[in-house]
């Protein structure tokens, strides 16, 4: 089984006592590996329409790290937060998705640490360009004027 290192560093430990029962790593396997997206609020809703929109609806999408932005991980929506946090200033929605890294070549397996970030980018279905280019105008006007 292949995994990632999320903590140990046996090189701090040479010499030391180690005791009985003492964790030395902790070891993620890769197929089960998950990430936090945070979704600003305006944009919530058309992730969630997409996950209701069918019984056993799928929604993925892709994302990279900041520490390889060439490097594309293909990912599934499990769940979306129903609780909104403030973060800069903005609320903010979690979103939980399993990352698919078994789906990617054999020689693209990213190197992942815990508090990496990055961005991504959720396939939701098709939509005419008038309504991509003018979304967030419109959802503006209507926070402004309660629509």
């Amino acid at each position: 089984v292949t995994g990632t290192i999320l903590k140990g560093d046996l090189r701090r430990q040479i010499g030391m006592k180690v005791d009985l029962g003492q964790p030395l790593f902790e070891i993620s396997p890769l197929h089960e590996l998950h990430a936090d997206l945070a979704v600003p609020e305006d944009r919530i809703s058309e992730i969630e329409a997409d996950l209701r929109s069918g019984d056993n609806a799928r929604v993925r999408g892709e994302m990279a790290t900041a520490a390889n932005p060439g490097l594309y991980i293909p990912f599934e929506i499990e769940s979306v937060s129903p609780i909104a946090e403030v973060i800069d200033q903005r609320n903010i929605f979690r979103v939980r998705v399993k990352l698919l890294i078994d789906e990617m070549p054999a020689d693209q397996k990213p190197i992942l640490k815990p508090g990496m970030e990055g961005v991504a980018k959720v396939e939701l279905g098709e939509a005419n360009y008038l309504y991509i280019w003018t979304r967030g105008l419109v959802n503006w006007v209507r926070m402004k004027l309660w629509i």
